[in-house]
């Protein structure tokens, strides 16, 4: 059988990290012997019928498409165009984008869908399809099936595959000096703001993108991720792995892309312990952890193996967000955890949300004092609390009517887009909320060149927050016009993205 694989773009702007979920699928169909082509949007942003032509050429068996809920304004009008023009091809969509499976289910003629991981379910899928059975039961894990104008539903909604003894994946599918050059890049980024390690790692290391866990067993309220279920390979499983990726790509590096790579402690230290006895001199950038889970034993056998970076969702100085976010952890332990880190000479960084229920300015402030008291305020990343299709978050705000249930579709297009309409905060509005945020930002950067005394830094910052504040001013003069402008500017790319759909179900011929 042949199947095409289409990796869907992440945002409508430029993403430099590819799809490994997809390439896992990859060579699961590869080791069944089946051929598999895959094409990378995410790397070649193709146009639509630039996608037509190249599955008119290759004429697959089966067509794929993999990505993530913020793909979801590329997925539907594709969709309807591979429909159109190959409709005795079946569709099958998988990643996370299947949070959003009551709006493929509506609003496309997709004919199966996986939920959560998906070797088991294509591997059952695609040995039916070949052997010309009949899939109309949904009686494979994971696997939903299309009956009529809805999907009928596993009786098991997802599958675990067991990991411990992996395939590596089909990175040849990919332009993968690309993807090394954009996690080289992104690294060094950080590096440079650190001398000391910048020195001791040098300006020649190439950071491979890489997965070696799966899953997070924590519920946040803002998660959406499908994955609850942590696994890990076996040690040398996974250093196999990482051998192959230095020997057959060149890196000494990588970036360790994995949720939450120390939630089994016993498996991290002796995984951490073969690194650096097998492979010595591998880079790691960068760790993902979690305050609560991080010790002392964690940390120093993570230095030993070449880490240079561990980071953190710590979300909030706030403990009233943090409960309200169901973090399971407390300022304290985040305090803590930072100072573990940075005490080791390995780079700090984390992750904040802003906006969640119950922010206001108090809860600001204590944020704005965790950050000041325990981090470069140039390396941490800012969000705006966002609620996505099955996380909890989004259950709230239906239930408190912020998103009615028939502008579930357009809400899920605006976040596709970079937009982000719901305001959960005691803010009157997200852009007073926004604004706030900024300001704080402004202080950090402000405070710390000047400590610093990076002059230049220092009037960097200063410009910037003038711009900012000059359309934050605007919204204060003139608010109508102002949200004019922007509501208008949303309507053009909504109007947009349906004259895409429009255009690609006209019944002109294929070029």
């Amino acid at each position: 059988m042949k199947f095409t694989l289409i990796a869907l773009p992440i945002k409508s702007i430029g993403n430099q990290l590819p799809n490994l979920g997809a390439i896992a699928i990859a060579q699961k169909a590869r080791d069944l012997g089946h051929e598999v082509d895959l094409i990378d949007v995410i790397r070649y942003r193709h146009l639509n019928e630039d996608i037509v032509k190249e599955i008119d050429m290759t004429k697959p068996d089966l067509i794929g498409l993999s990505g993530i809920i913020t793909s979801y304004y590329y997925f539907e009008p594709l969709a309807a165009l591979l429909k159109k023009y190959f409709p005795k091809v079946p569709l099958v969509v998988g990643g996370g984008i299947t949070c959003a499976t009551d709006l493929i289910e509506k609003y496309t003629e997709v004919d199966y869908l996986i939920k959560g991981e998906g070797e088991n379910a294509i591997t059952e899928l695609i040995s039916r399809l070949s052997s010309g059975q009949r899939l109309d039961r949904g009686d494979i894990p994971g696997l939903f099936v299309r009956a009529g104008k809805g999907f009928s539903p596993p009786a098991v909604e997802q599958s675990y595959p067991d990991i411990s003894n992996v395939s590596f994946p089909a990175y040849d599918l990919y332009d993968m000096d690309y993807y090394i050059e954009s996690s080289t890049k992104n690294a060094y980024r950080f590096l440079k703001l650190y001398p000391e390690l910048h020195k001791k790692v040098g300006p020649a290391v190439r950071f491979f993108p890489v997965t070696i866990t799966r899953g997070c067993p924590y519920s946040c309220s803002f998660c959406y991720r499908l994955i609850k279920k942590y696994r890990h390979p076996t040690i040398d499983n996974a250093i196999a792995h990482l051998k192959t990726v230095k020997e057959r790509y060149g890196c000494s590096g990588i970036s360790l892309l994995d949720e939450l790579v120390v939630a089994d402690k016993g498996w991290f230290l002796e995984f951490c312990d073969a690194l650096g006895d097998k492979i010595p001199g591998l880079y790691v950038f960068s760790g993902s952890g979690r305050a609560n889970l991080l010790t002392p034993e964690i940390i120093s056998h993570a230095k030993k193996a070449g880490f240079l970076r561990f980071g953190c969702g710590i979300e909030s100085g706030s403990q009233t967000i943090l409960n309200n976010l169901h973090k399971q952890v407390t300022v304290e332990q985040n305090y803590a955890a930072i100072k573990l880190v940075k005490d080791a000479g390995i780079m700090a960084t984390c992750n904040f949300i802003f906006g969640s229920p119950g922010e206001n300015k108090k809860t600001l402030r204590e944020t704005e004092k965790f950050i000041m008291e325990t981090l470069d305020p140039r390396d941490y990343a800012v969000n705006l609390a966002v609620a996505y299709p099955g996380a909890p978050l989004f259950k709230y705000a239906i239930e408190k009517g912020l998103l009615k249930k028939e502008g579930i579709h357009d809400y899920v297009l605006n976040i596709s887009f970079g937009n982000y309409p719901l305001n959960f905060s005691e803010f009157s509005s997200g852009t007073k909320l926004w604004g706030e945020v900024n300001l704080m930002q402004s202080r950090l950067k402000v405070r710390f060149a000047w400590k610093a005394r990076d002059y230049s830094l220092l009037v960097d910052i200063l410009l910037k927050h003038l711009i900012k504040e000059a359309l934050y001013l605007m919204y204060g003069i003139a608010p109508r016009a102002a949200q004019y402008l922007r509501s208008t500017y949303d309507d053009m790319r909504l109007h947009a993205f349906n004259r895409k759909l429009r255009e690609g179900l006209k019944d002109d011929s294929k070029k």
